[in-house]
């Protein structure tokens, strides 16, 4: 923050040093993001003219203690905080395969937060990871100079967020809920572009010789899923046979009987000769044809696999989406233009042909 000036340094008459001297009060008692009177407001309550008052401001602007935007008016500056959402308090360490795409975006932002010496939080919606029961209390403090990151799953946190007017960065792969575009027509959109990875990988596997090829994954077949639907255009498109299976996890992530079986039961009752493979719990084995309880000629690609998330296994191609790149730029997009123009932007998927994926033991 730069030096304050000296009072005997303004130039500012009587009227003018008092109003400094209670904006600098105000400033040392509010958060960034607080709105200060407008010009013509001060400008009346002190009796100075609005040129005046325009001059104390810069004083403020100069030391760092205020900026003025355009459309907006004169917000209180500080060291500002990005505020990551997570589900809950033990996220993290007990949810294994979305914990990953959490745990990236959250590196990404925190990476893109230290090079602008902005602070960073993590917040803790809901206490039962139920995005129907959110806290929040735990939001409380958010305000017009909040820059925040969440995703779909924080929908019921959005008209909170839109009324205390936060500046927020959407990561997502699908469409906003119904009922809740509305709050979010502002915001930033970092959107992953499933068309492009699902095709890329149903490409893969049609050039492998497959001709029926099953959508396996946890939670699927939910409506309106983005890898759900693209799966499904796609084989229409091609005159394919589309089939989705979807593992139902316990909240506990344990699978009675196991993942394997159910595939395997699947295979037996109708043949198919690829597996396109979304995200779940897979347990592990030395190949992933093993791991899901199928021949070895059958072929599998992952889509929206993680490299830390089992199955961590040898020769098996994936596609991942680029949650780290994905979380930085949302704080690009937050910090670097803070108060900008909405801006979207669609991410590819990357993709692993399965070289890093280590061999497991059985």
């Amino acid at each position: 923050m730069k030096k304050a000036h000296s009072i005997g340094a303004t130039g500012l008459r009587a009227e003018a040093l008092a109003l400094l001297k209670d904006l600098r009060t105000i400033i040392s008692e509010s958060s960034p993001g607080r709105m200060l009177p407008s010009e013509w407001t001060l400008a009346r309550k002190y009796n100075i003219s609005r040129n005046t008052v325009a001059k104390t401001l810069k004083i403020l602007v100069d030391e760092g203690l205020i900026e003025r935007q355009v459309g907006r008016g004169t917000l209180v500056k500080g060291k500002s905080v990005i505020t990551f959402l997570l589900p809950c308090p033990d996220f993290l360490s007990s949810h294994l395969d979305s914990a990953c795409i959490i745990r990236d975006q959250m590196q990404g932002a925190m990476t893109a937060a230290r090079e602008r010496n902005l602070g960073f939080e993590m917040i803790a919606v809901s206490p039962t990871n139920d995005p129907n029961q959110i806290d929040f209390a735990q939001l409380g403090h958010l305000n017009a100079g909040s820059m925040v990151i969440l995703g779909n799953w924080f929908r019921k946190t959005f008209p909170l967020l839109f009324e205390r007017q936060a500046q927020v960065a959407m990561i997502t792969k699908g469409v906003i809920p119904y009922g809740y575009a509305q709050y979010a027509k502002t915001w930033h959109r970092l959107n992953i572009d499933c068309n492009q990875g699902v095709t890329a990988a149903l490409d893969l596997l049609i050039q492998q010789g497959c001709r029926k090829i099953i959508l396996i994954g946890q939670y699927i077949a939910e409506a309106r899923h983005p890898v759900a639907s693209a799966y499904q255009k796609y084989m229409a498109k091609n005159g394919m046979p589309a089939q989705i299976l979807e593992l139902h996890y316990k909240d506990d992530e344990s699978l009675t009987p196991s993942p394997a079986n159910i595939i395997r039961q699947t295979y037996d009752a109708s043949p198919f000769d690829g597996v396109l493979l979304g995200s779940g719990q897979y347990g592990v084995n030395r190949t992933i044809q093993s791991a899901l309880g199928l021949p070895p000629q059958i072929k599998v690609c992952g889509i929206d696999q993680q490299f830390f998330s089992p199955p961590h296994l040898e020769n098996f191609p994936y596609f991942s989406v680029p949650n780290a790149v994905m979380g930085y730029e949302a704080v690009k997009m937050l910090a670097d233009n803070p108060g900008a123009q909405r801006q979207e932007r669609k991410y590819a998927y990357d993709f692993y042909p399965g070289k890093k994926f280590r061999t497991v033991a059985v």
